[in-house]
């Protein structure tokens, strides 16, 4: 099995450099590229099954970056904040089929229609989703990955987030139980 590898950066609040990219996404995107190797061409991010966001807590914002790779931790600016990596491996490799798991994802539900789409009803490119369409698109990508989810309106919760400038798609949390 592949290793998976998850990280929690919290920033230092007197950090310059992490006050600017925690405000800014597209920052944080450059910085998060930073801490891996940076000659795999253009679909850097693909290969090394990086992804990450901020999670909001009451300490203030945390980042939580997943990855194929065991990102270098020294790339980061002196004083940038507290960061430690994780091995996700053998919690995956001790998942069975039809045991439960509780989960919890953030994700901006959209849909791209295709070309002839947008022009027939005046569409953008991506359109994002909400209320039951948003419960519904995270029902299908879950039973796309193997995951028989158990959320359901009534238990999930589906309530929007805030983001900085520039981001134009509100984000929902759906939690709930699963079983693969």
């Amino acid at each position: 099995m592949t290793n998976f590898w998850l990280t929690r950066i919290i920033p230092d609040p007197h950090s310059r450099e992490a006050r600017r990219d925690f405000r800014n996404a597209v920052e944080l995107h450059y910085r998060v590229m930073k801490l891996f190797p940076d000659d795999l061409g253009d679909q850097a991010r693909r290969q090394l099954g990086v992804l990450f966001r901020t999670e909001d807590t009451p300490q203030g914002s945390h980042l939580l970056l997943q990855s194929r790779t065991r990102p270098d931790l020294t790339a980061l600016p002196p004083h940038y904040g507290h960061a430690d990596s994780r091995l996700l491996t053998p919690l995956l490799d001790a998942l069975r089929p039809g045991m439960p798991v509780r989960y919890r994802i953030d994700a901006s539900a959209v849909r791209k229609p295709r070309k002839n789409t947008q022009e027939l009803y005046g569409l953008k490119s991506i359109v994002a989703l909400t209320g039951p369409a948003a419960v519904q698109w995270w029902q299908n990508q879950a039973s796309q990955a193997g995951l028989r989810s158990r959320i359901s309106t009534g238990h999930g919760t589906c309530g929007s987030n805030r983001f900085p400038a520039g981001v134009i798609f509100p984000l929902y949390a759906h939690e709930g139980r699963a079983s693969r």
